[in-house]
């Protein structure tokens, strides 16, 4: 897990660094809640959570997401601002990485 800032005028330098320690815990906290959604829908999920694993590769996560969202089982939230462009980048990436292909 990473944190993601927004430098420059208009928020178009992105930068990730590791998350400050401050918010590690709310950060498991929510990585936790969202395994758990997961692992209602997805059977490699359940075990990972079962098995209190919690370093499932980012690929395996990312694939069942899309996985969830095409099926219609699971939509993934992003937030950001329009305004000076924080945070339209990781939404663009959440598209191509969880949205179906048009053609």
């Amino acid at each position: 897990m990473e944190a993601i800032y927004f430098d420059g005028d208009s928020g178009e330098n992105m930068r990730r660094e590791p998350i400050p320690e401050a918010m590690m815990d709310l950060c498991k906290e929510k990585k936790l809640e969202l395994i758990g959604t997961l692992a209602e829908l997805d059977e490699a999920m359940e075990e990972y959570y079962m098995e209190e694993n919690f370093d499932i590769p980012v690929d395996e996560l990312k694939a069942c997401i899309r996985k969830h969202t095409i099926s219609l089982n699971f939509c993934p939230v992003f937030f950001g601002s329009a305004f000076k462009n924080k945070g339209v980048q990781p939404l663009l990436d959440g598209v191509i990485d969880y949205l179906p292909n048009p053609k």
